[in-house]
């Protein structure tokens, strides 16, 4: 092979490897941007949740808040830098609480029978969705939705599971039972 030849092999292998680093550096760059914009993203979706009220709207900014940090990728730590997880942690343990408040202030109103019996699977619900990772451990209102549930016997308490709050005694007060 001819000097020129393995210069023009040289030169081709020499433009490959730059190529590639460069390539490397983009996906590199790409992927430090997505993150932040992944985390910047979920912080301000839990932000923009505000106020929990037990309405539609409410529960679609918890649900797209929970959806954003939940596909956090926590290989990399993620999850870590969502400086206001506890305040989703908090909207998800409220919307629960609401959801119980109804039910039991329907039963407690006098409301028929079918419609308690909805609002109590309705709380049922909630409090499975948004607190099979344990993180409700502290509704005050917890005991209410099991007594309903015992009441209109649908009885779905989760105490065996361990994802029941700790603090499930005593139910609603006064205070709790002005409507929100």
């Amino acid at each position: 092979m001819s000097n020129n030849a393995k210069a023009k092999k040289l030169s081709f292998e020499i433009k490959l490897i730059i190529l590639i680093a460069a390539l490397a550096v983009v996906f590199l760059v790409l992927s430090i941007i997505s993150a932040a914009h992944s985390v910047n993203r979920t912080v301000d979706a839990i932000d923009a949740i505000g106020t929990v009220e037990y309405t539609d709207a409410s529960k679609e900014k918890i649900d797209l808040a929970l959806s954003y940090y939940n596909e956090l990728d926590t290989n990399i730590g993620l999850q870590e830098r969502i400086t206001n997880a506890e305040q989703l942690t908090n909207a998800k343990i409220e919307y629960v609480r609401l959801g119980i408040k109804k039910a039991y202030l329907a039963d407690k109103n006098g409301e028929e029978e079918e419609t308690v019996k909805q609002y109590v699977k309705d709380a049922r619900a909630s409090f499975d969705e948004y607190c099979k990772t344990g993180d409700c451990t502290n509704i005050s209102n917890y005991a209410d939705l099991v007594a309903l549930e015992e009441k209109y016997g649908s009885g779905q308490t989760n105490a065996s599971e361990g994802s029941s709050p700790s603090d499930s005694s005593g139910g609603s007060t006064d205070e709790e039972i002005e409507l929100c």
